[in-house]
């Protein structure tokens, strides 16, 4: 697991994106040694995200919070809104995969949300709500994309939450499918 670490913090995208497979792969198995380092994990991500001066770190950051919220490991969800506060300057990235790469952490941790604590999952959605409606007031093509990509995720793992939100979505995917822009 020690070189996985290592490959995990190096500067080729290819082998990082191949290391948190093999990383995924281990914590589906749930290897001895996988698990006791998923916490020094998440602080490592987090440092990263915090950071942005490296693309290649950032991205393995969103790959690796993905893997983990994918697998559900439940010690993620201490960490939650601290993940979603840091996907959002992503999220308006001037760089496509960037964005796309943010939104698939998104996707991930909303479908962590604890479902038997709707107190708490109500209150992360509307955090994510939130910061759509922020998206779309921004104006910019990339506001209306995380916007947009902030929706996808909403409407897919929100449930009924949504409901309130659905007008929205509709208007605002309306109004941009004729955007100059294509996102």
């Amino acid at each position: 697991m020690v070189q996985l670490g290592t490959l995990l913090k190096g500067t080729n995208m290819a082998v990082c994106e191949e290391a948190a497979e093999v990383y995924k792969l281990a914590i589906q198995r749930r290897w001895t040694e996988a698990i006791p380092m998923v916490e020094k994990d998440i602080s490592m991500c987090i440092e990263w995200l915090e950071s942005g001066r490296n693309e290649v770190r950032s991205k393995t950051a969103f790959i690796l919070l993905e893997t983990l919220c994918s697998e559900g490991i439940s010690i993620v969800s201490n960490y939650i809104l601290r993940i979603l506060t840091l996907i959002s300057p992503y999220l308006h990235s001037p760089k496509i995969e960037m964005r796309l790469v943010a939104a698939r952490t998104l996707y991930a941790c909303i479908k962590l949300f604890p479902r038997q604590d709707d107190l708490s999952r109500n209150m992360l959605l509307s955090y994510v709500a939130e910061e759509l409606i922020k998206d779309q007031n921004l104006g910019t093509v990339e506001g209306h994309h995380a916007s947009l990509l902030r929706c996808q995720s909403l409407i897919q793992f929100g449930g009924g939450f949504m409901q309130s939100y659905f007008g929205r979505a509709s208007e605002l995917a309306l109004k941009l499918r004729n955007h100059s822009s294509p996102i």
